[in-house]
């Protein structure tokens, strides 16, 4: 396990170097240009190239979500929980938060929250890895499990690909090891979307999925070692990898202005075996919702929202 957590960790580090090294590859109505030469600053670029480069290739954006979400996975409880969003992306290097690619406009990115690089990209493939700071479990605040161990936050990878069946049709797939050994074990994800046009500044799209995890995650998640058991009194559980959940859903992004985005959606997610199982899950099924806005700057971005606009209102 230690060999290949130290193969994953080269493999991410040199990914993101060779991302770096490429030039990004910029789209307007669906197609593929020329690469930009300057998407990788070189030597010598003068402040008014720079500006220019990050005018072309670059996006930044900032908003504000509300989600009301489970306590927990198997919890009976909401609550509403506002935070911020932010992402950036120059070329093929992307920092975001969760739900970054939302205010980026782009619908079911298969990267994920933290800083990314997309190795590969034609026409209906993409590919490239993610690192993040996934937080663990503060079992302490959340309701109905504050006798149970924290789960340590740590480092994880994720490895993603997506090819696009059609215009509006795409498949994706992610694996994500804990690169620290924390705990979290290894969670992969299976989805299939579709996206479409609902007006000439907005889009819609649905989606559904699976979840999968290995023993190492079911047992820090919804397992209840004979230690843990002895202390709480609670029932002992072990929990075998396999399903965690499948899950579906749908949203939406509308371009308000050129600058201007509100986005949301809402999903159910259905636990599935020792998931379901656990003495840890209240309510096998889950449903949830977000709501949010945001503000873009520059003019890189490959969601409908912006590129259906007028041309007088177009990010300059």
């Amino acid at each position: 396990m230690r060999g290949l957590h130290a193969s994953l960790r080269a493999l991410v580090l040199g990914g993101c170097a060779v991302a770096a090294a490429l030039p990004a590859t910029a789209e307007s109505d669906g197609k593929e240009e020329p690469a930009s030469s300057t998407t990788v600053v070189p030597t010598g670029m003068t402040w008014a190239e720079l500006q220019e480069d990050l005018r072309a290739n670059a996006s930044l954006a900032l908003g504000a979500t509300a989600s009301w979400t489970p306590s927990y996975a198997g919890s009976t409880s909401h609550s509403v929980k506002p935070r911020l969003v932010w992402a950036f992306q120059y070329g093929r290097i992307r920092l975001s938060t969760g739900g970054g690619a939302a205010i980026l406009g782009i619908a079911q990115d298969p990267r994920g929250p933290g800083a990314s690089a997309e190795l590969l990209r034609t026409d209906r493939l993409r590919a490239g890895i993610t690192l993040r700071i996934d937080r663990g479990r503060n079992s302490s605040d959340i309701e109905g499990l504050e006798d149970l161990p924290d789960v340590d936050a740590t480092v994880r990878a994720r490895a993603y690909a997506s090819y696009a069946l059609t215009p509006h049709w795409t498949l994706a797939a992610a694996v994500a090891p804990d690169l620290l050994g924390r705990g979290g074990g290894t969670v992969a994800t299976f989805d299939i979307g579709y996206r479409a046009a609902l007006t000439r500044a907005s889009e819609w799209y649905a989606g559904g999925g699976v979840n999968l995890a290995d023993a190492r995650y079911m047992n820090s998640y919804y397992g209840v070692s004979d230690e843990t058991a002895a202390a709480t009194g609670r029932a002992p559980f072990t929990a075998n990898a396999g399903p965690t959940g499948a899950r579906a859903a749908i949203g939406f992004t509308a371009a308000l202005t050129s600058r201007w985005i509100v986005f949301g959606g809402a999903g159910v997610t259905r636990l599935l075996g020792d998931a379901a199982a656990s003495p840890l899950t209240q309510e096998q099924t889950a449903v949830s919702a977000s709501l949010g806005i945001a503000y873009r700057w520059g003019g890189k971005y490959e969601g409908l929202s912006s590129v259906l606009l007028p041309v007088a209102e177009q990010p300059r």
